[in-house]
């Protein structure tokens, strides 16, 4: 269900979403309604609400119908469960390697013969890498 635009509605503002999650307020969604799983012109008027009522509280729990049929067992998308396999992917990035502190530690005293900075300064930007890649 991605869309261009902003975001949906003043209850969501300063939350984090992504483009892929952003709807028009001029009724994006009502794009996505000619996708429907479940053949509506065959349910009673009764049955069509409570189906309108089921994707509002998904809606609001930020689960959303899938646009694409890319798989066709998955018929809703979750922008929570997203970003939270984002996280788990941030989380397992490996810690640098001695390739990558030696190129660090080589660039920083590129900037220090460069710039010819004190010893004190030296220090702090060896304390700062440090704590960056060891803490």
């Amino acid at each position: 269900m991605r869309a261009a635009g902003g975001q949906h509605g003043k209850k969501n503002q300063g939350k984090r979403w992504r483009n892929k999650w952003r709807f028009k307020e001029n009724g994006a969604v009502a794009e996505e309604d000619a996708n429907l799983v479940i053949e509506e012109s065959t349910l009673s008027v009764k049955e069509l609400e409570s189906l309108q009522q089921a994707e509002k509280r998904l809606k609001k729990d930020e689960v959303y119908r899938l646009k694409s049929r890319s798989n066709p067992g998955a018929l809703y998308a979750c922008a929570l469960l997203s970003e939270r396999q984002e996280e788990v992917m941030l989380t397992e990035i490996r810690p640098p390697g001695p390739e990558q502190v030696g190129a660090v530690t080589s660039a920083l005293e590129a900037v220090v013969q460069e710039h010819g900075i004190s010893d004190q300064d030296v220090e702090k930007r060896r304390c700062v890498f440090y704590f960056i890649f060891f803490v």
